[in-house]
């Protein structure tokens, strides 16, 4: 899994086990790519993210996110 933020400052670059977690803070928007996606869940702000659609046949998933009033936005 690797997050940037909206400085591209790298957050996150790292295998996370299962069951395992990450908390992260930084300037939304959030670039998320993932290995695996599948198995990922992803919460932001304690948002629950439907990635569903952006998850490809070789299981990878590649999106940017933010929040804004409780409301997770796909950019």
């Amino acid at each position: 899994m690797q997050v940037r933020d909206a400085n591209k400052k790298r957050l996150l670059y790292i295998m996370i086990p299962n069951g395992g977690s990450k908390v992260l803070q930084g300037q939304a928007p959030f670039r998320i790519s993932l290995g695996n996606a599948r198995t990922t869940k992803v919460v932001i702000n304690d948002l629950v993210i439907d990635m569903s659609e952006y998850i490809l046949e070789n299981n990878t998933g590649s999106f940017t996110v933010s929040t804004k009033k409780q409301r997770v936005i796909f950019h």
